[in-house]
């Protein structure tokens, strides 16, 4: 009895595992479903928006075509008539052996549609000599910003070189720094004044990199103060980085 009984909670423990996982089945199928029909709907929303943003295109492109013509046909008789009282005046004042097949064979449409075509022509010369005009100057930027050193005027320059001139008697009697330190502000100003290309300070600190294996290696053969020179370089590396980091932020902000 004990057996049957025991036999008899498994299988219900069975048919209990059974249940939970169809119900586990038939919800993961319901999610499936209903993501597969989201899915379908936001696809034909997205097909609908479409088809109306292109039948909206094609309706205005009608309406477009329909004014010029509607132009050119509302111009056609002003002119028509027009040539015509001055035709019929020329007729009264010349003879008839005169009278040429112009008179009588001219047609207004040629001179609209040739006007039309010659001010088309005109805006897309226009439209090309400022494309190259633009060219040009994009051209002779980039060959600028290419330079290491790009023109400054005398004025710049010479104010430039006194607002260094004071700063640096400044920061000599005002302030603690070292002559190292105020080097470097001098130098990071007269990157901004003489709009000097950030690479150099890049290509500075790229240097400073290079070196610091070699003062070690020296001071690993016996120089005494390769590791103190090297702690040094590393830093005035960083400090050169930073330089030429917000150098080229700023050139940035000049671009724009």
């Amino acid at each position: 009895m004990d057996i049957v009984g025991k036999n008899y909670k498994n299988v219900k423990r069975l048919e209990l595992r059974l249940q939970e996982r169809k119900a586990r089945l038939l919800a993961r199928s319901e999610m499936e479903k209903r993501r597969l029909s989201h899915k379908l709907s936001h696809r034909a929303k997205e097909h609908t928006m479409v088809a109306k943003s292109r039948e909206v295109r094609a309706s205005s492109q009608k309406r477009m075509v329909s004014g010029v013509r509607k132009s050119v046909h509302q111009e056609v008789p002003l002119q028509s008539s027009v040539r015509r009282k001055s035709q019929a005046a020329a007729l009264r004042r010349t003879p008839a052996t005169e009278m040429s097949q112009e008179t009588f064979f001219d047609l207004p449409q040629t001179s609209v549609l040739q006007g039309y075509l010659g001010s088309l022509r005109g805006s897309v010369q226009e439209h090309a000599g400022s494309l190259y005009k633009k060219g040009l100057e994009e051209h002779q930027l980039d060959d600028a910003r290419g330079t290491v050193v790009q023109k400054v005027s005398p004025v710049r320059s010479a104010v430039g070189a006194g607002f260094l001139l004071v700063l640096a008697i400044g920061l000599f009697i005002f302030t603690s720094l070292t002559t190292i330190d105020i080097g470097f502000w001098l130098f990071f100003f007269g990157l901004l004044i003489w709009r000097i290309d950030s690479r150099l300070a890049i290509g500075l600190a790229l240097a400073c990199l290079v070196a610091i294996p070699l003062l070690l290696v020296s001071a690993s053969m016996g120089f005494d103060r390769g590791e103190a020179w090297a702690e040094t370089v590393a830093v005035w590396a960083y400090l050169f980085l930073v330089i030429g980091v917000v150098v080229q932020i700023w050139e940035y902000i000049n671009r724009k």
